[in-house]
């Protein structure tokens, strides 16, 4: 039996990956928010899923 890789442990673990399309214009706006904000793209995107969320 092989032994499960240690990485760097988390109390939150992310395990599902999502793929999906931009446009040009919205892909940099992302990343000129991301980079004002130096945040990573992946963290910029779940703070916008939860914005949504909270707003309803």
């Amino acid at each position: 039996m092989t032994e499960k890789k240690m990485g760097r442990p988390t109390d939150k673990p992310m395990p599902v990956r999502v793929g999906f399309r931009l446009d040009t214009e919205t892909l940099n706006k992302l990343d000129k928010y991301c980079n004002v904000n130096n945040i990573s793209r992946s963290k910029a995107i779940r703070k916008a899923i939860l914005r949504l969320i909270d707003d309803n």
